[in-house]
Parts: C-alpha cells; sequence; structure tokens
C-alpha cells in the first residue's frame, strides 16, 4: 500500500469518526482533506483511557455499535475491573475493516516467509481471543492451515505440533518456552504480547529450545497488529497497511529524530468500527527507516514511559 493509499483510507476513517460521539467534539474542527499518513498533526492525540471512561459513561456500546457492524469481539474480563489486568476494550469489526486486518496480516506473514503449505498451530486463549482473530484472518488470507485446540498445556501443544505435522507455533513468550521446555519443535514461532520486546539472549534460548525461527510482533487489542519481525534484519518492520505509527518526544510530542527514543503514538488503519486515531500507547521505541517507506522499530518496544499511562 503506498502512501496515497494510506492517506485515502486514514481520510475515510476520519470521516467516520466525526460522526461518532467519541469523536463528535474532538474533530469538530478537523477536515479529512488536511490529513495525511505522513503527517497526523493536525489531529489530537488519544490516551486510551479516554476510551474507558467513554464506554463507562456510554454503556454498553459507547455509541460504536452501527449496523454495519459484522463482528463483536468482547473482552476477558470487564474493562477496567482489575488493577493489576490491563486495560481492554471491545473490539467492533466492520466488514471494511474485516477485510483490510486480513490482507495486512496475510501481507505480514508473506514476509516472514508463511504460505499456503504451511500448518500454523493458534495457541492464543480468550485473554488474548483479539490477537486470535487478527492472527486467524490473516492466516486463512494466504490459504495456510490453522490448527486450533481449546487446551492450552504445552504438553498437549507440543503433541499437537507432532501428531498434525504443524511447523509454525503462534503463542505468547511465556507459553512458547513452556511448549519448547517439553520438547515442542517448529521452524517458526510468532511471540505475540509481552512487551517489551525480546531481548537478544532471551530470543536466541527461545530459538534454541523449539528449534525455531522466532518472529517477534508488537500487537495491541485496541490496533491490531502494528509491528513485527521478518525474515529481513533491522528490527520490527511496522505493518503499513495497518497503522500509522509515530515515534515522538513524551513531553512535547515532536517527532524524535532518527535512532532517537520516543513513545510510539499509533493511528489504526484498518478498526474502522472503533477508530483509534494517535493512541499514546506509552511504550518506548527507537525511530528508524530501512528506506524512504520502510518503517522499522530497531529493537522493539524498548520500555514504558511511565508506569500508569492509561
Amino acid at each position: 500500500m503506498n502512501e496515497r493509499q494510506r492517506t485515502y483510507q486514514l481520510r475515510h476513517i476520519v470521516e467516520r469518526a466525526k460522526t461518532l460521539p467519541f469523536y463528535a467534539e474532538r474533530l469538530a474542527h478537523i477536515d479529512p482533506t488536511d490529513v495525511w499518513a505522513d503527517d497526523l498533526s493536525a489531529l489530537p492525540t488519544l490516551r486510551l483511557g479516554d476510551l474507558v471512561q467513554h464506554f463507562a459513561a456510554h454503556p454498553p456500546s459507547g455509541g460504536f455499535l452501527r449496523d454495519d457492524i459484522v463482528q463483536v469481539q468482547l473482552p476477558g474480563t470487564e474493562t477496567g475491573s482489575d488493577p493489576d489486568d490491563p486495560v481492554r476494550l471491545p473490539c467492533y469489526l466492520t466488514r471494511n475493516g474485516q477485510v483490510w486486518q486480513a490482507e495486512a496480516t496475510a501481507n505480514y506473514f508473506a514476509h516472514c516467509g508463511f504460505s499456503d503449505r504451511d500448518r500454523c498451530l493458534l495457541a492464543l486463549g480468550d485473554h488474548d481471543a483479539l490477537g486470535s482473530w487478527l492472527f486467524y484472518d490473516g492466516l486463512v488470507d494466504i490459504g495456510a492451515t490453522v490448527v486450533r485446540s481449546p487446551a492450552l498445556d504445552a504438553e498437549t501443544l507440543a503433541s499437537i505440533g507432532r501428531d498434525h505435522d504443524v511447523n509454525v507455533l503462534i503463542a505468547t513468550r511465556a507459553l512458547a518456552e513452556q511448549v519448547g521446555a517439553v520438547g515442542g519443535r517448529f521452524r517458526s514461532v510468532v511471540v505475540v504480547g509481552n512487551q517489551p520486546s525480546l531481548a537478544p539472549h532471551t530470543r536466541e534460548r527461545l530459538e534454541t529450545a523449539l528449534g525455531a525461527r522466532v518472529f517477534d510482533s508488537y500487537v495491541l487489542n485496541e490496533a491490531g497488529l502494528v509491528a513485527g519481525d521478518t525474515l529481513e534484519e533491522g528490527g520490527m518492520q511496522v505493518v503499513g497497511a495497518a497503522a500509522v505509527v509515530e515515534v515522538l518526544a513524551p513531553d512535547g510530542l515532536e517527532p524524535t529524530p532518527e535512532g532517537g527514543v520516543g513513545e510510539l503514538v499509533v493511528t489504526s488503519l484498518t478498526r474502522e468500527g472503533i477508530p483509534i486515531l494517535r493512541l499514546r500507547t506509552g511504550d518506548l521505541a527507537l525511530r528508524g527507516y530501512q528506506d524512504e517507506y520502510l518503517q522499522v522499530l530497531p529493537r522493539g518496544v524498548v520500555g514504558r514511559v511511565d508506569a500508569d499511562h492509561t
């Protein structure tokens, strides 16, 4: 997807956002034609807590559940009910959003070397259900065989891998480590969640335990797949068809220079149901490019702005 296409899709989402109760006042002065994929400065930034408060004040759907929503995924726990649990919001997907998300994720998997010849074990539980849907659609889109099981214990997953000739495992870091410890072996493993990103020694340990090439990924329940390792070296590639990523100084929100550390601010190009525009994630990363258009996070997520950034 080129910059013109990204801008067109972004403006479409901004246009929709202006009609939604949460965004109506925030974007009242915004003309979508003033918004560009390579310049989002016309848009205000957003914190996850703003959305959480809106849903709390306008239960149950916050005004987002419209007739064109075709898929609803509710969070595994009530939003904000447990201070020790990450804040989660529901996911509302339109048909457009479904298609855009599947295409972007499939394109990412292709850059990991996956194809219709692969059998992929999708081992994400209910608490990671949004990621599970996201990855399932992308795998189906590339024609891969998807193996799913309600079991999430390491022994069972390792056995499934052997019995069904699975060569790709998609799981959380902790679960992947457990599967490797009981003898699970795969060609490739995609690690989901558990920021910060894999340190070199952790990646090496995982790859040795699983006999696999490990691909770390950066996924947000609210925005979907944002970035991930590919077969190319140099860090996590931003999935340009899925998100616009800014790396900004946390204090003044000015763009950091290339190689500088800043806060990841994410705008989704697939989430039409609940638009995510300039979400301040609180995650820190280095800003980098492999060329004029391919944005990378050289060391993935390296830390947090603060302990409580909602």
